[in-house]
């Protein structure tokens, strides 16, 4: 246990009196003969007698020895005098201690520790001298007529003793921290910045949630007798800045250690030292005054948030930068210094320097877990409760934690969570600009969710329904994912490939219950003939997750068959044109971190620009030319293929029910086609990029029934861009044959068939309505020609004025 500054003196005074009578080891006599010498104030050293608890402690042992008539002057001469009769002398002192004077020192910790005492003080040391069973003490009180046991202190004089002790420090240190307030506001350090001691005293400093460890190692490295400055590391909006004003709140506090408790910290920006300065030596004179001010004080410690700055600031011709001035003074321990950056800057300003950074002992900070957020959270609760005048609900603390977790992927902990819930408070009291009476007295889990769809872009309804299903899921192991729903939204709009819609579905469900890992995207690969679905159920997905199907990032690979083409992901390197600006892949995903990224034929791009992808793949990180991350680990990644097709033109595209009547044949066609396709892209791929694709599904032809369906929505398609003409199109099975008959192709698949749609259908119709055949109002059928169906299909238009036939020949596009 720590001896308080009284307790150390005693044994200090005990070995310089057992060296000086020629003992051999520190005795328990000794001890007992330095407490009654520090019981006479013209004994105690200067440096000793300035310290607040030491002084009263002292006084109070001089007092209650002579409450008891002790005369402790004569009684420590007679003992200095039995103590050189008795003890052999000449011996030399060594400095170590007998087992009777460890016996007393480990009975004065065990007293100090029953009284609830962190340190061993006067009191307890003369208690446990007066216990000591040593024939020289007995001797001693004999010839006084002395009885130790009567004159051992209860537990009154204890406690009277620790309640000086308390007002001593607390007059002392408020007493202090005025004094050096009252200087600092009266000196250079005012004009260029804030003193956190100060603020904190007036309880103007946010409260501080957990960081002790952190504030701990700061304030060791604070009273080292060498290399006693810190730099805070840590990602924007961890809380460096908070930690150093939380050191300040603690050293503002009564109850703190005497190490930190004198320490002062005032905050100073270069912004404001530089600010003004019009001539040479200006920015040099009042850097001088503040290194000047931290000479005259040393206790006062400096913080300066974004220390990088000093690189370079105040330098120009003729003159000397920040850093340079500052590092003499840093080295000779005149200026206790805290700065705090980014890992970034530090790595590409601070580090650069090593005669600086030896200096500075760096301190990590890093970002906090959910649970710590939520307990600074809670702390920061009561301020924007009393700021936003509203009641914020646990629930509400928690929802913020998680949706900002959960959907803002770039920012850190605790920053990002403290933005949401305070932007949601703004948000709930100022719903509208119109003048209103009512009052928003409570803060609701609806309102977090709208601010962070607002923030990240992300459809409302997505939000809301991930705090649906959370709520909805409350006691469950896993958030609710309707596969089925979801599925059969797929299946609407990709006919005939239900194993791919089954693929797709299953890695999207693992990744809503939570069971991969997070920061890895749902990868998929879609190989097969053009113009089965392949594009269309990417758009599908993005439709069904996003509620809109322009959340689909397309990159068509095409476009990047050169090597060098990889500029146009991740940026221009260093020298060239465009360096520093995002791509518009890098672009696209940071508004719109959910979202479905399409790289259509990626057997068209270079093998270098697929190796850029892999750790997008593996981590869902890519990083820029600029040393910029970005994250895709909630993107679904889609990949397309045409791999392995050219081999196999005989079995591609549509393929009608006569062409595979037998089902055998139909089965064996498609496993053929797959493992064709399957055997060209192991191929072609490297194996550490295909081994980062979760799936691989191969697109099979389609079957009669799939190109029916595929034609009856492309046909619905078209009655809901007429609907504003209130136009409604429909065709019989005859004509559909007839247009399926025409564009059916193997070698482009269904596009082929919604370009003879247009060609049998939409253009002529788009003539009929230009030239007023067909009017708003109109129901039109489309129907096969008896005779000559060539020359096109006829249509029965019926409307308001009258019903007739148009036979409309076919027409492509012009």
């Amino acid at each position: 246990m720590k001896l308080s500054p009284a307790a150390e003196l005693v044994l200090a005074i005990g070995a310089a009196e057992a060296k000086g009578l020629g003992s051999a080891q520190l005795e328990g006599e000794h001890l007992l003969l330095g407490v009654l010498k520090v019981a006479d104030p013209s004994s105690i050293p200067t440096n000793v007698a300035d310290q607040p608890s030491a002084k009263t402690e002292i006084s109070h042992l001089a007092s209650y020895l002579e409450s008891k008539g002790l005369p402790s002057k004569w009684m420590r001469r007679r003992l200095r005098w039995l103590i050189d009769k008795r003890q052999p002398g000449g011996g030399s002192f060594g400095g170590d201690q007998s087992d009777a004077c460890r016996a007393i020192l480990a009975r004065a910790e065990q007293l100090a520790q029953e009284s609830g005492d962190d340190e061993v003080r006067l009191m307890d040391l003369l208690s446990a001298c007066l216990e000591a069973d040593a024939a020289i003490q007995k001797e001693l009180f004999s010839e006084f007529g002395v009885d130790p046991s009567a004159l051992r202190p209860g537990d009154d004089i204890r406690r009277d003793l620790m309640g000086k002790l308390g007002d001593a420090d607390s007059d002392d240190a408020g007493t202090k921290v005025e004094t050096r307030s009252r200087a600092i506001a009266e000196s250079p350090l005012a004009a260029f910045g804030r003193d956190l001691t100060a603020l904190a005293r007036a309880g103007k400093l946010g409260p501080i949630v957990g960081r002790r460890a952190e504030i701990k190692e700061i304030a060791q490295i604070l009273i080292r007798m060498k290399k006693n400055n810190a730099v805070l590391l840590g990602d924007p909006g961890v809380g460096k800045t908070a930690v150093a004003e939380g050191l300040a709140l603690y050293a503002a506090q009564d109850d703190a250690n005497a190490a930190v408790r004198d320490r002062h910290f005032v905050e100073v920006s270069m912004a404001s030292l530089i600010a003004g300065a019009k001539y040479r030596g200006d920015f040099e004179e009042r850097l001088q005054k503040v290194i000047e001010a931290s000479k005259n004080d040393p206790n006062l410690v400096l913080f300066v948030d974004e220390i990088h700055t000093m690189m370079g600031t105040g330098s120009g011709e003729g003159s000397m930068n920040a850093a340079d001035i500052l590092k003499p003074a840093l080295e000779r321990g005149e200026v206790r210094m805290i700065g705090a950056t980014t890992v970034r800057e530090y790595r590409k300003y601070f580090e650069k320097d090593e005669a600086l950074k030896r200096r500075f002992q760096p301190v990590w900070i890093d970002e906090p877990s959910h649970e710590e957020t939520l307990e600074i959270l809670a702390g920061l609760r009561p301020r924007l409760q009393a700021h936003h005048q509203l009641v914020i609900p646990d629930e509400a603390l928690v929802v913020a934690v998680e949706l900002a977790g959960r959907f803002l992927i770039e920012g850190f902990f605790p920053d990002k969570a403290i933005v949401t819930l305070d932007q949601a408070c703004a948000a709930r009291r100022l719903l509208t600009f119109s003048p209103t009476d009512e009052q928003q007295e409570g803060l609701e889990v609806g309102d977090i969710a709208r601010v962070v769809a607002n923030m990240t872009q992300v459809p409302p309804e997505v939000v809301l329904g991930w705090v649906e299903e959370r709520e909805a899921a409350e006691g469950s192991d896993a958030l609710h994912f309707d596969k089925e729903r979801f599925r059969r939204q797929l299946s609407e709009r990709v006919v005939g490939q239900d194993r791919a819609v089954e693929v797709l579905a299953s890695a999207i469900g693992r990744k809503r219950a939570g069971v991969t890992d997070p920061g890895v995207p749902v990868v998929v690969l879609f190989a097969g003939p053009s113009g089965t679905g392949k594009t269309e159920l990417a758009k599908a997905v993005a439709s069904a997750l996003f509620h809109a199907e322009d959340r689909l990032i397309r990159l068509d690979m095409t476009e990047f068959r050169e090597p060098h083409s990889g500029a146009k992901i991740i940026g221009s390197p260093p020298g060239y044109v465009g360096y520093g600006e995002e791509t518009p892949l890098v672009r696209e995903i940071r508004r719109y971190p959910y979202s479905v990224v399409l790289l259509d034929e990626i057997e068209k791009a270079h093998q270098d620009i697929l190796t850029v992808f892999m750790p997008v793949f593996d981590e869902g990180r890519l990083t820029t030319s600029d040393g910029k991350v970005v994250r895709f680990s909630d993107s679904i990644i889609v990949l397309t293929s045409n791999l392995g097709i050219a081999a196999q033109a005989a079995d591609l595209g549509i393929v009608l029910e006569e062409q595979l009547s037998d089902e055998a044949r139909r089965a064996r066609a498609a496993a053929d086609l797959e493992r064709g396709v399957k055997q060209a892209v192991r191929k072609q791929l490297l194996p550490e990029l295909l081994n980062r694709i979760q799936e691989l599904v191969v697109f099979q032809p389609l079957s009669r029934e799939a190109v029916h369906q595929i034609l009856d929505i492309h046909v619905e398609k078209l009655n809901r861009r007429l609907a504003d003409r209130r136009i409604r199109v429909s065709l019989e099975p005859a004509a559909k044959d007839l247009i399926m008959a025409d564009g059916y192709s193997t070698e482009y698949g269904a596009r082929h068939l919604i370009r003879a749609l247009e060609r049998w259908v939409s253009n002529p119709l788009s003539d009929a309505i230009n030239t007023g055949a067909v009017r708003a109002g109109c129901s039109v059928v489309g129907r096969r020609r008896a005779t000559a169906p060539e020359q096109g299909l006829d249509f029965d238009v019926e409307g308001e004025d009258a019903a007739r036939t148009l036979t409309l020949p076919p027409r492509d596009e012009d």
